[in-house]
């Protein structure tokens, strides 16, 4: 999985790149598919999140909508090698 929709202030600009921003977590529809995903990922799962914001505000607003599986982001590892693939 990648991460939540980027908030923009282009609403045409379609690909970030490496550019370091923001995750839209707080729409209804992302709440929704969080708490959809907590239900879905595996409990033991791997928590991999590169080192752009927008992905460890994607994997926190999953863990934060019912992943009980200990996983707190200081458990999340950020592998810059993922990002932008």
């Amino acid at each position: 999985m990648r991460h939540a929709p980027v908030v923009d202030a282009d609403p045409m600009v379609r690909i970030s790149g490496q550019l370091d921003v923001d995750a839209n977590v707080d729409g209804k529809q992302s709440k929704q598919a969080f708490k959809w995903l907590a239900r879905t990922l595996p409990q033991d799962g791997v928590w991999l999140t590169t080192n752009l914001i927008r992905t460890k505000q994607t994997a926190n607003a999953i863990v934060d909508a019912g992943v009980n599986a200990g996983i707190a982001s200081g458990e999340m590892e950020a592998v810059s090698d993922l990002a932008e693939q």
